[in-house]
């Protein structure tokens, strides 16, 4: 049970302390329930520009390529979280949060990526640089984290792995767009600037209007999405800087992202840039399933939350214990003066026990017990010192072993 609670742990909270995942997660949802306008839905079947939008947008069957998130500004607590778990920072003085390999597939939501991530330290972590795999193969979700070579497999997406910026995100803000197309959601506000209302948000209770600017250099494709809460409140909004043709489709390789406070666009909260490597970028290569598979390695350790297997590893085993040791307050070796009081005190000794003799044999027996009877009131005091010295020791190894319940 244990093992079981760690191997989830471990995988979370890598993900939890993520900048994608942690800022996300207060500006996206996971549940989307489309919301039907009847007489105020645009009729959409007749304009070129949304034809054009979605027939580039359909045209995407899957992909496949190399990117790099960075976060190029933040509140002050997150950037320096970011700095004390040694973010690389570029010569533009962005620091580096992502690094993927990802193959993605917008029917069914399949999806592989293999990379690294970003965590940033907190009270429980040090945040640092580290592996990280992910895959949904349309039988379940998989997670894998190098450092500490433990995995969890679930039956449906976790939210901390769909919020990870994907590329695909700023064509369509991780909307089903072809859903909302043949539902006629769409409102033209003017001949380049859509609308469509939808609920998602946390618990599926927040209906938000999603504004699309769109592009007609790049076949109409959306070059800045905004949203917004139903009273027009601005929450985020994508941003795409540069695209790239492949086959005559457009596709995005690099976007930003930027979250604000209050809905003021002039207060920025976050601010986060991804750019995709533009000579990775392959379009519609017929991925199958099984190119979004993978096993976990031998000796790592895994839950698999569907049937409930948990298995520990040798090697998952072996770097939780190190993990755990690591963890241990830690004490310096005794240094030379110790060595030099070890021999004073037995200098002392040898010459009191010498002391005791001589006088014995000179004042007899009182003297012997007067003397040894001090001894021992000293011995009873130390005694108590050191009691007292062991309680206290005690106490401090209960704070480190349970911090958060100090009052």
């Amino acid at each position: 049970m244990m093992f079981q609670f760690r191997i989830s742990i471990t995988v979370f909270s890598f993900l939890l302390l993520s900048e994608n995942v942690a800022n996300l997660n207060t500006s996206m949802g996971v549940n989307r329930t489309l919301l039907t306008h009847g007489s105020t839905t645009a009729e959409t079947n007749d304009d070129i520009a949304i034809k054009r939008w979605m027939a580039n947008y359909f045209a995407v069957k899957d992909f496949e390529c190399d990117f790099t998130g960075y976060t190029v500004r933040a509140e002050q607590n997150d950037w320096v979280r970011l700095l004390k778990s040694n973010a690389l920072k570029d010569q533009r003085g962005y620091l580096r949060n992502a690094q993927f390999h990802i193959k993605f597939r917008p029917e069914n939501r399949l999806y592989f990526m293999s990379g690294k991530l970003q965590s940033k330290t907190s009270d429980e972590s040090n945040g640092g640089w580290g592996d990280l795999l992910v895959a949904h193969d349309g039988r379940d979700h998989r997670s894998f984290v190098e450092s500490s070579y433990g995995g969890l497999i679930q039956a449906t997406e976790s939210p901390h792995i769909r919020l990870i910026t994907n590329p695909m995100h700023y064509f369509c803000a991780d909307l089903d767009l072809k859903a909302l197309y043949r539902n006629q959601n769409f409102r033209k506000q003017s001949d380049l600037i859509y609308d469509v209302e939808t609920y998602f948000g946390q618990n599926n209770s927040l209906l938000h209007r999603i504004r699309f600017h769109l592009s007609p250099e790049h076949s109409f494709q959306p070059k800045k999405i905004e949203l917004r809460l139903s009273d027009g409140f601005l929450r985020a909004t994508y941003e795409i800087e540069s695209f790239k043709q492949v086959d005559g489709v457009w596709f995005p390789v690099v976007g930003r992202r930027k979250l604000f406070r209050n809905g003021n666009p002039d207060n920025v909260i976050h601010e986060s840039l991804l750019e995709v490597d533009p000579a990775s970028l392959r379009l519609n290569q017929n991925l199958k399933p099984t190119d979004f598979h993978f096993e976990f390695p031998m000796g790592s350790g895994y839950l698999n939350a569907i049937t409930g297997e948990d298995i520990s590893g040798t090697e998952w085993i072996r770097r939780q214990m190190q993990s755990e040791a690591s963890a241990l307050p830690k004490y310096e070796n005794p240094s030379g003066k110790f060595f030099v009081y070890l021999i004073a005190i037995l200098v002392s000794g040898f010459i009191c026990l010498l002391v005791v003799r001589i006088l014995s044999k000179r004042f007899g027996l009182f003297a012997l017990l007067l003397i040894v009877g001090n001894v021992g009131c000293g011995a009873s005091d130390q005694s108590s010192e050191e009691s007292q010295a062991s309680s206290t020791f005690s106490k401090s190894l209960v704070q480190i072993d349970q911090p958060n319940r100090a009052t």
